[in-house]
């Protein structure tokens, strides 16, 4: 009995430690984002959440890679992936806090096509009443006499009822 006490105590106490969080990692901090345009004044937005108009600077909290859109009237709108580069150990050199690469973030929009011009619509032509009398069909034109081929057999098949 004592055994299956202290056989679950500590299956309690290793399923408590895995799930705890890594003790060595910092949380995500804030980082100054530099948002920028060519032309200046197009809204840039972050990853869907927030926005400013070129050129600016946000905070965000980044997780991951972040992505920003740029869109202005008369340009396409164009996306830049920054990457987020976690903090490594300042004992070894290496930067003691997480970054985004770039940063800043510039994207040069392009002009976006003229619209094609569409074609000025035709009038129709006013349609000729329809005559009494419709003209007499014109004969088939009789196959030529000289011709090397011979005449195409009958058809097999009886002409449709009507």
């Amino acid at each position: 009995m004592k055994q299956l006490i202290a056989l679950s105590a500590c299956g309690i106490l290793l399923a408590s430690c895995a799930s705890m969080n890594d003790p060595f990692t910092a949380a995500p901090s804030a980082i100054k984002l530099r948002l920028e345009s060519e032309p200046a004044g197009a809204e840039a937005r972050v990853s869907a959440s927030q926005a400013c108009n070129t050129p600016c600077e946000l905070t965000v909290t980044p997780t991951g890679d972040v992505t920003v859109t740029y869109s202005l009237a008369g340009y396409q709108s164009q996306s830049v992936v920054t990457q987020l580069v976690p903090a490594g150990d300042a004992r070894f050199g290496e930067a003691a806090e997480a970054r985004l690469n770039p940063n800043p973030v510039t994207a040069e929009l392009e002009a976006a096509p003229a619209p094609a011009k569409r074609p000025a619509k035709r009038r129709a032509a006013a349609k000729r009443p329809a005559a009494a009398e419709s003209a007499p069909e014109a004969p088939a034109p009789a196959a030529p006499q000289n011709s090397p081929f011979p005449p195409p057999p009958a058809s097999a098949f009886p002409p449709p009822s009507r």
